[in-house]
């Protein structure tokens, strides 16, 4: 007689795979109503909750190969609300997304570029204007996305050297007592 499979064994497995099928099937049913989500956000033209409902698609991509090029259309429309309603590292950093996606375009890349020599020239005012924390500030964005952090130390040197020379001026202005 062959020896029995204990009873708690076989209701470990079954609930085990029942636990299993239950999760792939609603991660399944997840990603396929998606899609709707995304068409309906673009649509009505809530970026936010496009891009939102792109990513969660995008995250479920293992289980289909579907990339929809609506989460660039997001993508690049909510970067373009934030960047015209002032939230600027926003902007940039979906921007940036945007551009590293295999869905980016050469406009895309363009567009950020100007949005980065923007940063630049804001930065640059804030500088000549006396602001020199303002102006890191502003090109702290610039330093996440790797590409800012050179022209960000060149102002703190640019700081630091007229600040130097100023003092140095000062003491070479200052009065001397006349000896008789």
């Amino acid at each position: 007689m062959a020896p029995r499979r204990p009873l708690l064994l076989q209701l470990w497995v079954i609930g085990t795979l029942t636990l299993v099928l239950g999760v792939v099937t609603a991660a399944l049913w997840w990603e396929r109503q998606l899609p709707q989500r995304v068409l309906t956000a673009s649509r009505d033209q809530d970026w936010a909750a496009c891009l939102q409902a792109s990513d969660q698609l995008n995250a479920l991509r293992w289980l289909s190969d579907r990339v929809p090029a609506e989460q660039a259309l997001c993508r690049r429309q909510q970067a373009a609300a934030l960047w015209e309603g002032g939230n600027l590292d926003e902007a940039l950093a979906l921007q940036q997304q945007l551009v590293q996606s295999q869905q980016g375009t050469q406009a895309d890349e363009q567009r950020l570029e100007a949005w980065r020599r923007d940063f630049r020239e804001r930065a640059l005012r804030l500088f000549q204007a006396g602001d020199l924390e303002g102006a890191l500030n502003q090109l702290y964005a610039l330093e996440q996305t790797q590409t800012g952090a050179g022209f960000s130390a060149a102002l703190k040197e640019d700081w630091h050297r007229n600040r130097l020379e100023s003092q140095r001026l000062l003491r070479v202005e200052e009065p001397r007592p006349r000896l008789l």
